[in-house]
């Protein structure tokens, strides 16, 4: 519509294009899309490339959630290619992304804007279980799903998951 009123683009195509407005929400707004957009476009350009890349460490897909995303689901696409062209494993890691998102990722070791109840917020273990549980909440309580979002084993998951509920007992 600015364009329209600055007289730099056709009024009448404007209102040929402007039948259904969508608003969609920025990337980082939407988190828990990161996981499943960042799978999809993993998988694009593995293939792309001819790579057996098949998922990121899970220090790298948190690094993905916490980013801000200020460039929206395009800087997300070319954060994943630039990972895949990196990486010569079957795993991208934290290294392989842009510095953008390593850096961010270094100020923020904890997790954005999370509170910590009295605890050391640098506790591996505890932030351990706060990522388990973002992904079990996320893959709706579906263990195997879960374990993929965090790039490990559905048997890691459980072993896991049995070790807090036991130091929980204690």
């Amino acid at each position: 519509k600015e364009l329209v009123d600055e007289g730099k683009f056709r009024e009448d195509l404007y209102y040929r294009l402007h039948v259904v407005r969508i608003t969609m929400p920025p990337l980082r707004a939407r988190k828990e899309d990161v996981p499943i957009l960042a799978a999809a476009f993993l998988k694009e350009f593995a293939k792309e490339n001819g790579k057996e890349i098949r998922e990121l460490t899970p220090e790298a897909m948190r690094a993905l959630v916490e980013y801000n995303w200020p460039g929206n689901v395009r800087e997300l696409r070319t954060a994943i290619e630039h990972g895949v062209v990196m990486c010569n494993g079957p795993k991208i890691t934290l290294r392989h992304l842009p510095a953008s998102v390593r850096e961010q990722a270094a100020v923020s070791p904890v997790g954005q804007g999370e509170a910590f109840a009295g605890g050391n917020p640098l506790d591996l273990s505890a932030m351990e279980e706060r990522m388990i549980g973002r992904a079990l909440e996320q893959a709706e309580g579906n263990r195997t799903e879960a374990a993929k979002l965090l790039g490990i084993s559905r048997r890691t998951l459980q072993r896991k998951l049995k070790t807090f509920h036991e130091s929980k007992s204690d």
